[in-house]
């Protein structure tokens, strides 16, 4: 047997596991049978062989393999000596003497398996070692542990096995999944964001899916994503995690309980404001955000390999439906590389990241970004290229939609003439059109909202059978970008409880242990009111007794029902 010049040394006081035996039969399997060869070769890599002479030997084989030529014991020694290394592998001698051991090859895949097994265990060890020396050297415990999770994520990452499947099979559950949705079963559908028209476009949000939701500052995409969350973690009892990078838990609750109630938040915050009815529906809003299984995390170190791990955390402990990134830009890549190498590489690099990791967790991930201005300056509708630092986003995003909202109080000169238009069109003060650009799974398509600042709420609305009234907004050169006021008052709705046939889903949740924790003086809440900021003052007939006791059934079914609150955990096993 040839010396072993192994240049992966043993790390530890252990010897590391492999087996020879192993490795030389797979081998001389190899060498008998071009068929096990041809089937197995292309599966592995050198690295699955601990000892040198048989990395050289397989690296001989598969090359031979790609050339298309015959694999034995002629053709192989005959590659090692052109490459300098069939003494260092033991020569002619070694090629014989691993053949003549082999009776058959129908052990070949027991061989494979044994060595894998090795190999997988060799990398947890290295892993482990790469991470104590990190730990010693690393300024901070928060870079080590990034760098320990990176470590993990790249041995599991690689484990994915998948392989070529007959067709049938697939054309089989395919045809399975059809046949239950024109049953009506439709359990296997995307998630509802619902809004009746999202839903009915996109077909839900899918799992293992990268969505995408777009606009300038403003627009509104935190809003559209804690609607999306709340009706799925207070309406649906679904498990949502939220990772926002600008604002604050309390800011995020705040926008809840103004959605969810239909109490402006300027109300809420005025001494002596709110009738009794109102402040006891704003207490059962808090009880049913409370008892959902939503979780906010408002790092501003998230990195999409720290909400990886985060994200698996929660899955097991709590389960996982969806997970809401606000927003993309405010991210960095723990990848160093990326960083020097440009701002647009690294937002390519976290992108990719977190199209496999949806697909990893099995879940739809729903990530809001930012619009560059190229848009407001060219006019019209946006595009995919608008994305700001686009790199590779809208490669990898399997859904991606832009908001656009039309105000004139938001615009100038020719703009807000262009607004008036399109606020003709619609009937309705404050509208914002979604452009849905890319769809993987569906159609392509434009949808429209009311927008109501005052409530955070989006209210779906027809979109007109033509689009020739589409104006063209352009962004002036000088744009003064204060908030203008408007004349136009909205009317606070004779009933705030939230009507389900509205499909105006509330915003966000926070998790169990944040609910109810006193804003802090120096973390104000900072909601925007829009132009409707002169909202008239609501009074106790708004909020009648017989209001009230609608709101639990039309709003939530059986959220409010005793048997399904469920107390608030003092503390929690995961927190964010």
């Amino acid at each position: 047997m040839p010396k072993n010049t192994n240049a992966n040394k043993v790390v530890t006081a252990k010897q590391l596991p492999y087996n020879s035996a192993n490795e030389a039969a797979l081998l001389g399997c190899f060498l008998i049978d071009g068929e096990v060869c041809n089937d197995l070769v292309s599966g592995i890599n050198a690295n699955y062989f601990f000892i040198e002479a048989h990395k050289n030997i397989y690296d001989a084989c598969f090359s031979l393999y790609k050339e298309g030529k015959p694999v034995d014991i002629v053709t192989v020694s005959d590659w090692l000596e052109k490459a300098g290394k069939l003494e260092q592998s033991g020569g002619m001698e070694y090629l014989y003497n691993i053949t003549e051991n082999i009776a058959s090859s129908v052990g070949a895949k027991t061989y494979l398996d044994n060595i894998y097994r090795d190999y997988l265990t060799r990398r947890v060890i290295r892993c482990g070692v790469d991470i104590s020396e990190y730990g010693y050297r690393s300024e901070s415990g928060e870079a080590a542990l990034r760098n320990a999770e990176r470590c993990v994520f790249d041995i599991s990452e690689s484990l994915d096995k998948s392989d070529l499947e007959q067709i049938s099979t697939v054309s089989n559950l395919a045809y399975d999944r059809i046949e239950r949705i024109q049953k009506g079963h439709l359990d296997d559908k995307g998630l509802s964001t619902g809004f009746d028209n999202v839903d009915e476009l996109i077909g839900g949000l899918r799992p293992g899916t990268f969505n995408l939701i777009a606009a300038r500052p403003g627009v509104g995409k935190t809003a559209f994503a804690l609607s999306v969350a709340t009706h799925l973690g207070v309406g649906e009892g679904k498990h949502i995690a939220i990772f926002n990078l600008e604002m604050s838990k309390q800011e995020l609750v705040g926008r809840m309980l103004t959605q969810l109630s239909g109490i402006p938040k300027k109300y809420q915050e005025t001494p002596r404001a709110l009738a009794p009815s109102q402040i006891k529906k704003l207490y059962e809003v808090n009880v049913a955000l409370g008892n959902s299984e939503i979780y906010i995390d408002v790092s501003v170190e998230n990195t999409p390999a720290s909400i990886l791990s985060k994200c698996r955390r929660m899955k097991v402990q709590h389960g996982l439906d969806l997970v809401i990134i606000d927003y993309l830009q405010l991210m960095s890549s723990e990848n160093a590389a990326d960083r020097r190498e440009g701002r647009q590489q690294e937002v390519s690099d976290m992108s990719r990241n977190i199209k496999k990791y949806a697909k990893e967790l099995d879940v739809p991930f729903l990530v809001l970004s930012q619009l560059n201005r190229a848009g407001e300056v060219r006019g019209g509708e946006p595009k995919l290229s608008d994305l700001r630092e686009s790199g590779s986003i809208e490669q990898d995003a399997d859904f991606v939609a832009f908001l656009q909202r039309y105000n004139p109080a938001e615009q100038n000169g020719e703009n807000v003439s262009a607004a008036k238009a399109v606020q003709s069109v619609y009937s309705v003060p404050n509208v914002v059109e979604m452009y849905v650009k890319k769809n993987r799974h569906g159609e392509l398509g434009k949808l429209a909202f009311e927008w109501q600042g005052h409530l955070q709420r989006f209210v779906p609305i027809e979109v007109p059978d033509s689009d020739n009234y589409k104006p063209v907004l352009k962004q002036s050169e000088k744009e003064d970008k204060s908030p203008k006021a408007t004349d136009e008052t909205p009317k606070m709705p004779e009933k705030v409880a939230i009507e389900q046939k509205a499909k105006a889903p509330a915003d966000i949740s926070a998790d169990a242990e944040i609910v109810l924790k006193p804003v802090a003086d120096d973390a104000p809440f900072d909601v925007e009111e829009e132009a409707a900021a002169d909202v008239p003052f609501p009074t106790d007939s708004d909020f009648s007794e017989e209001t009230f006791d609608t709101f639990d059934e039309a709003s939530f079914g059986s959220v409010f029902d005793d048997e399904n609150l469920k107390p608030v955990p003092d503390d929690g096993d995961i927190e964010f």
